[in-house]
């Protein structure tokens, strides 16, 4: 049994996957990624996320 399951040396075959989008904390989380789930020849996925906003959800107040 590992001592430790966040070694960089665990993974599924090399890949780690990170969630994004446009605030600064994505950057951090990246980083952290990076720094602490990679080993040379990993494979990084970017999964860019978007927020679809819609006319009723922008700058609205329900009627009374």
């Amino acid at each position: 049994m590992q001592k430790n399951q966040w070694e960089k040396k665990d993974g599924v075959n090399g890949i780690v996957a990170v969630a994004i989008d446009t605030d600064k904390g994505s950057q951090n989380a990246l980083k952290w990624a990076v720094d602490h789930l990679t080993t040379k020849g990993s494979t990084i996925v970017l999964i860019h996320v978007r927020v679809k906003q819609t006319p009723a959800s922008t700058n609205s107040t329900p009627s009374e």
